[in-house]
Formats: structure tokens, C-alpha cells, sequence
């Protein structure tokens, strides 16, 4: 397949410049220091009850944007560790680390392209927890683009 222009609304290889040393020293300074601040409060919440465990999944992800370009959905898969903090009975704080395979597929002069887009993604959140075990959580979550291929 020939080169994209750089103005072409598939253009991914742009995305992918703009990813530099900068950012992905950002994203390794952010997780040493989650991984510092983690260490530093583990005495404390020995106290309380706390779990940890892994998570995993499958994505089904999608590209929407303005320039009227059609994607469809591309499988990915995540997986990640997350803690999970009683603060109280019903209450519970749920922080996460997981990493995330995303993306889009489209079809480009009748060959199909798939974009692929890897993340870390760290989500904290507040989790209610019911009686009858249904839970419900709520919360931010920050994501940073380690990598991505069209």
C-alpha cells in the first residue's frame, strides 16, 4: 500500500510521531511514582481490608471522529491488577492498572487497514457494593498511548 498523504484522514502515522520520548518518559515516571505512593500507604491500609487481584477482558473498540471517515470495530483484549479497599461495608476504593489493546479497522483503496493502539490505563474508583452482591463504581480514570501501528 502507497503512503498516506499527511493530510489524509487515515493518517495514523502522525499519531504515532506524537508519541515522543517526552510522553513516554511521563508514563514511566507517573508509574514509579503510583508504584511509590503505593508502597508508601500499604502500612496503612494493612489496617483495613484490603484484596488484590488481576483483571482481564476483551474490548471492542471504535474511532469516531469528524472528517466523515468510516471505522469499524476492531477486538483487543485488556489486562491489568487492580487493588480493592473496604472503607466501609458498602464502600470500597478500587485503584487499577491495566494495560489496553484498542483500535479500528477501515478499508483504504479496497485493502483493509487495521489501526492498533496500545494504553496503559489507571483508573481509581469508588465502588458500592449491595447486599445482594451487585456493584456499582464510578470514578476517573487517566490513559496514556504507549504505542500505535496502522
Amino acid at each position: 500500500m502507497d503512503r498516506l498523504p499527511k493530510n489524509h484522514p487515515y493518517n495514523f502515522r502522525q499519531l504515532k510521531k506524537q508519541i515522543t520520548k517526552e510522553s513516554k518518559l511521563f508514563i514511566m515516571k507517573s508509574l514509579v511514582l503510583l508504584a511509590f505512593l503505593s508502597l508508601c500507604i500499604l502500612p496503612t491500609l494493612s489496617s483495613q481490608n484490603l484484596n488484590v487481584g488481576i483483571k482481564g477482558g476483551l474490548n471492542l473498540y471504535n474511532i469516531y471522529n469528524d472528517n466523515g471517515a468510516k471505522y469499524d470495530n476492531l477486538t483487543g483484549f485488556h489486562v491489568g491488577l487492580l487493588g480493592h479497599i473496604h472503607l466501609t461495608r458498602h464502600l470500597a476504593l478500587q485503584p487499577e492498572v491495566v494495560y489496553s489493546a484498542q483500535g479500528a479497522k477501515y478499508d483504504f483503496l479496497g485493502e483493509t487497514v487495521n489501526v492498533k493502539l496500545g494504553y496503559i490505563n489507571v483508573p481509581l474508583l469508588l465502588q458500592y457494593m449491595f447486599d445482594n452482591g451487585f456493584r456499582m463504581a464510578v470514578g476517573p480514570q487517566i490513559g496514556f498511548l504507549l504505542n500505535a501501528k496502522d
